[in-house]
């Protein structure tokens, strides 16, 4: 299973360091898998529940959709990204030597018990997926920066979903972290000793 599943936020659409990210990610020989955000399709579909009335369990899959368009986004800059729907799917990816690029409609379908509404977005969608995947940790990708902090504080702040912390309470991983779009440096460093940086790491509650 991969060792990091890495979660690139929405808002790093239109980033100029986007295209390295993806590069740098694609290069490398560890197992990652790639969880898009949703960014701008997700706030297109905030303003349609709101202009239409659609209720919670309509605008949750439909932002769930979003994820999946953020991912074709990504997959266009950089054609080593492979969609992958399932476990199975991953696996095949890796050994064809492509990085995986996780299209969370299916699975979120059949397995995923999370609460539908804002209160669950990309940030807690990735955690769970991290989980179920066995993976060693989850990465943040975002394009602000944050202080180091728990994850009460951020969900708090609304730097992640109000789910998160809930999730980051009982999950099995090893690790979470998160990066900012300007720290490619950093980043690149922690996939070359395979270690996240004490600075990097988010506190648990």
């Amino acid at each position: 299973m991969p060792a990091w599943a890495l979660k690139l936020g929405g808002s790093l659409e239109g980033a100029a360091l986007l295209g390295p990210l993806l590069k740098l990610l694609a290069e490398q020989d560890r197992p990652l898998v790639i969880v898009p955000g949703g960014g701008r399709f997700a706030t297109e579909v905030r303003v349609r529940q709101a202009a239409l009335g659609l209720d919670e369990d309509a605008a949750h899959w439909q932002a769930i959709e979003a994820m999946e368009q953020y991912a074709e986004v990504l997959r266009a800059m950089n054609q080593a990204l492979r969609p992958v729907a399932d476990v199975d799917s991953m696996a095949a990816a890796r050994a064809a030597g492509r990085l995986p690029l996780w299209l969370p409609g299916k699975l979120l379908r059949e397995q995923a018990e999370l609460p539908v509404g804002w209160q669950t977005t990309a940030d807690s969608i990735a955690l769970w997926f991290a989980d179920y995947i066995g993976a060693e940790a989850l990465i943040l990708i975002k394009a602000a920066p944050k202080k180091r902090a728990g994850v009460d504080e951020l969900a708090a702040s609304g730097y992640v979903d109000g789910h998160f912390p809930e999730l980051a309470r009982k999950t099995r991983l090893k690790r979470l972290a998160c990066f900012c779009i300007d720290e490619l440096g950093p980043l690149e460093q922690a996939l070359r000793d395979r270690r996240l940086p004490v600075s990097a790491l988010l506190r648990a509650p």
